[in-house]
């Protein structure tokens, strides 16, 4: 017990020695022995239940994340193996279709699983090595950056032309931003990064600027970063819990997919009803994510069900038609002629339209780069909405398989490139492109 009530006397240490200094700062200064030893041993006994039954789902769910993972690999691979067998259809189509639905299920699940383990692994890490808040204002008054005032501790952000940051209260606790630069200071010390980013809506800029103004008069020279996003709404207004027009994750997930099916069964209804609702799962998830990520992160969305499941505008079903349909090309030239090798012919560009193709394909490792560096994935959904556009207007007014022979299997590998820029695009953004919609 004596070893366990160390850490709590060390932080009552800590804040009496504050009390000693001549900082003019109200804080408790006395404390019953035997009262603070009993609440002290029973926080103790709670904090040990619930560690323990931590750690106990801690190694179901690394041993179930490591002991799924293998055989769901094998078992997807095999499945899809089986469904390239041009003699596999019928029933026994439909069922292997069932079973690679199910496959991705779980397979989802898993990876739930093993990110469960490796924040808490990571959470354990940082644990390890801790900062101890009192430690943390000290420092930053010696500083010379704190203000001693029955307000509190305060650091002062003139220069800045920033409000005040409060790192500690009138009465001794500590807030959000004492905690918060304590975990940058963890962070920095112990995993060394090279950024830090955090991702919030609007409301939380001027928390962010006051506590990294902070971190960097405390010798951080770590980049941090603040991602911001603007708000969603329904055309009705704004999420409101108080108004109940909020719709939950898991119900925008089902409508989305729901939706999806009815459009693939007018849109294909000679589909198998199994790999119907598969291609349904990729376009009512991809169409939620692309409506979200395609637009400017910093203003206000409104989502309507319509735009986001659309088939001829900038959408995610949009895009995954027009893999779909480039994808095809492969398929109708090996038809026709079979045995012929497309890559064994030089990519010819004469035509001005095969140019411009070019010429956007070309763009697309420099917008990764870009959308990366200034953290807009919109950016990357308007290049791919664009590059589909151009690839229409390439395929509507150039011949392929009516072409000569050279400068058809230079447009088909052309059209190779553009499937593999959407599908590459798209994985970026998380949206699966299914071969056929």
């Amino acid at each position: 017990m004596r070893k366990a009530l160390e850490p709590v006397r060390a932080l009552g240490k800590a804040v009496s020695d504050l009390n000693e200094s001549n900082l003019d700062v109200r804080l408790p200064r006395s404390f019953n022995g035997d009262e603070f030893d009993r609440l002290t041993e029973g926080f103790n006994e709670m904090a040990a239940r619930l560690e323990d039954s931590f750690q106990k789902i801690r190694q179901f769910t690394l041993r179930a994340s490591h002991e799924l993972k293998t055989p769901l690999t094998i078992m997807r691979g095999s499945v899809e193996t089986s469904l390239e067998d041009p003699l596999i259809n019928g029933l026994h189509r439909e069922y292997l279709l069932n079973i690679l639905h199910e496959v991705h299920r779980l397979t989802r699940i898993v990876e739930g699983l093993t990110l469960i383990t490796k924040t808490e692994a990571g959470l354990a890490t940082l644990k390890s090595t801790p900062v101890h808040l009192d430690q943390l204002v000290r420092e930053a008054y010696a500083d010379a950056q704190i203000l001693a005032r029955d307000l509190g501790l305060i650091v002062k952000l003139e220069t800045e032309k920033l409000t005040p940051c409060i790192v500690r209260k009138s009465d001794g606790g500590y807030n959000y931003a004492t905690t918060d630069i304590a975990t940058v200071l963890g962070r920095t010390e112990q995993f060394k990064p090279d950024a830090i980013i955090y991702v919030t809506d609007e409301r939380q800029q001027l928390h962010f600027k006051q506590f990294f103004t902070v971190c960097r008069k405390l010798g951080v020279a770590t980049r941090l970063e603040h991602v911001w996003f603007g708000l969603m709404r329904l055309p009705e207004g704004t999420f409101s819990t108080r108004e109940g027009n909020v719709i939950k994750l898991d119900r925008l997930l089902d409508e989305a997919e729901s939706r999806a099916l009815a459009l693939v069964q007018h849109s294909s209804p000679d589909m198998p009803t199994a790999q119907q609702r598969e291609v349904a799962r990729c376009v009512g998830l991809g169409a939620v994510k692309y409506a979200d990520l395609s637009q400017n992160p910093q203003s206000l969305v409104t989502f309507t069900w319509d735009k986001a499941l659309a088939l001829n505008g900038n959408s995610a079903p949009y895009l995954q038609y027009a893999y779909a349909r480039i994808a095809s090309v492969q398929d109708k030239y090996r038809e026709r002629f079979p045995g012929g090798d497309p890559l064994a012919h030089p990519i010819q560009l004469a035509d001005p339209l095969e140019r411009a193709l070019a010429v956007a394909l070309l763009h697309f490792p420099d917008v990764v780069l870009r959308a990366a560096a200034n953290f807009r994935p919109n950016q990357l959904a308007d290049y791919l909405f664009d590059l589909a556009q151009t690839y229409s207007t390439f395929y509507q007014n150039v011949p392929f398989l009516k072409a000569e022979a050279g400068i058809r299997e230079s447009r088909v590998r052309l059209c190779d490139i553009t499937a593999q820029t959407l599908r590459c695009g798209l994985n970026l953004l998380g949206i699966e492109t299914p071969e056929r919609i």
